[in-house]
């Protein structure tokens, strides 16, 4: 079945060093790159549509059912993981929804790769949703250790992001976030001040 390659993301894992020669991908290696990429897009579907974020950036159930990332075949003789994104129900849901969150997952994505943090500010406008959605790509691109790295690639097989750039520029991001420089904002209320003498 082909989907719209408006909301396809392949996963293609590449063999670091070809002396192993093996056609063996350690599955947490997959696991990790799916439950990232899924996160991102269920982070990015929230930011959309408004949804407030909190500390632990909990998916409803609605974005859950929305915007499933499916997994096609996997190629023969390759680490080629197709996927892309639709709803568990397809008679309610419009799949230009599914195609802006995949247009702004992509733009993401190539933000990450460039290591732009402008362009990274300019696509997660709404800084609450920032810390949460670098740690789902953190989890997608910085779980791939050993033999192995991750390239997401569009329908065409254009690489948008590559996991060895990806977990530099994801890390000098994180760290950005941690300067003086960052403000944040802090929600609660005053209750009292205690002034004692010393």
């Amino acid at each position: 079945m082909d989907f719209d390659q408006d909301t396809f993301f392949g996963l293609h894992f590449k063999v670091r060093h070809e002396e192993d020669g093996s056609n063996v991908l350690p599955a947490q290696n997959l696991i990790q790159a799916l439950e990232g990429l899924q996160r991102t897009i269920h982070l990015v579907a929230m930011m959309k549509e408004g949804r407030e974020v909190r500390t632990r950036a909990r998916v409803t159930r609605d974005i859950e059912d929305r915007f499933q990332l499916h997994c096609q075949v996997p190629e023969a003789g390759s680490y080629y993981q197709p996927t892309f994104i639709a709803q568990k129900d397809q008679s309610l849901f419009s799949s230009d929804e599914a195609a802006e969150v995949a247009s702004i997952t992509r733009n993401l994505l190539e933000a990450i790769e460039s290591g732009d943090d402008l362009s990274f500010k300019r696509t997660v406008v709404d800084s609450a949703f920032r810390a949460p959605i670098l740690s789902s790509l953190g989890k997608m691109f910085n779980g791939q250790v050993g033999h192995y790295r991750l390239a997401i690639e569009d329908r065409a097989g254009k690489v948008i992001a590559d996991s060895l750039s990806a977990s530099e520029n994801l890390e000098r991001l994180r760290q950005a976030r941690l300067t003086p420089g960052t403000h944040s904002i802090v929600t609660g209320y005053f209750n009292k001040v205690d002034f004692k003498e010393r």
